[in-house]
């Protein structure tokens, strides 16, 4: 009798734990062929590829440009982590799971809170591509255009964040330099501290552009953000923004992170403002082309990359 008690009690248990996760657990939500706006069917490509990026930054997700057309979103929640791949074009983006960690998936569906995060995150996009498309059709009106309103409200600011984040949002706006500069300052000064672990994630941010010399047919402007893991193994990685890639390579070496970072179209041989190794919080790098690169061989530029330590 005792002894089916004790199985009756383990049954019961049981039965309360599953029913717990089957009431946390939902089919997964995906975000189909939702509509650009109208607006933006003739704009460039890359307005889209900015307008998802910018929604997805805003509510916390890691956007990472895979290739063109091709975004993968990474949201991290305490021990959470939900992973997507946004396809998009200029009539229309969809947002597919990629994988997890955490969020009890399975073939019948996944934590109801992952749902909640992907339709927060079309809403963000949504709103994000309703604002740069209101934006392009008032472009013949005589306004102050948005990354120098954001210039001039943080250009004499002390808070070295506030130059990460400009440059994550607009790191082709041609103040872009100033904030490189201002962001160098903090560094050399000391009031952002130094590193004593490289190991971990890192947020990264480069921007190129073209410089007198490089011929008419050669890219002009190119900007990446995405998230790296550094560790003492070796890497070697690809990052696309349209049909421009980025080379990043990182070696560990006498407890050093040694860095290789080239864009090919924009130049052969680099010539950097300091040698490239993680030794702070966040590291400021700039470099010119000094041999062309490219197809065409005569293709140089000027290329600003920005990494973060996250973890």
């Amino acid at each position: 009798m005792f002894r089916r008690l004790i199985n009756f009690g383990v049954l019961l248990v049981t039965s309360i734990l599953l029913l717990a996760c089957v009431e946390r657990a939902q089919p997964i939500y995906n975000a189909s062929s939702v509509t650009i706006p109208e607006k933006l069917r003739f704009a460039p490509i890359s307005d889209v590829e900015t307008a998802i990026i910018r929604g997805g930054n805003r509510e916390g997700w890691l956007m990472e440009t895979i290739s063109p057309g091709k975004i993968k979103g990474t949201l991290n929640i305490r021990t959470h982590q939900a992973v997507v791949d946004i396809v998009y074009t200029t009539t229309d983006y969809s947002i597919t799971y990629a994988a997890s960690k955490n969020l009890l998936h399975s073939n019948s569906g996944i934590h109801k809170n992952y749902n909640v995060w992907v339709r927060e995150l079309e809403t963000s996009i949504n709103s994000s591509l309703d604002r740069i498309g209101s934006a392009r059709t008032i472009q013949e009106a005589p306004v102050i255009n948005s990354d120098e309103t954001a210039w001039r409200a943080i250009e004499n600011s002390q808070d070295p964040k506030q130059f990460v984040l400009f440059l994550e949002n607009y790191g082709d706006s041609a103040y872009a330099p100033a904030a490189v500069k201002r962001l160098s300052g903090f560094i050399d000064s000391g009031a952002i501290s130094r590193l004593a672990n490289p190991f971990g994630e890192w947020r990264v941010t480069a921007t190129y552009n073209a410089i007198r010399g490089s011929s008419s047919w050669c890219v002009k402007q190119r900007s990446w953000q995405f998230v790296q893991h550094i560790s003492s193994t070796p890497v070697k990685r690809t990052v696309w923004h349209r049909e421009t890639a980025l080379y990043l390579e990182s070696d560990y070496v006498e407890k050093n992170i040694l860095l290789k970072i080239i864009v090919p179209d924009g130049g052969s041989d680099w010539k950097w403002d300091k040698p490239l190794s993680l030794n702070s919080e966040r590291e400021v790098f700039n470099a010119v082309a000094i041999a062309g690169g490219g197809s065409y061989g005569n293709c140089l530029g000027r290329l600003n990359v920005i990494m973060t330590k996250m973890s």
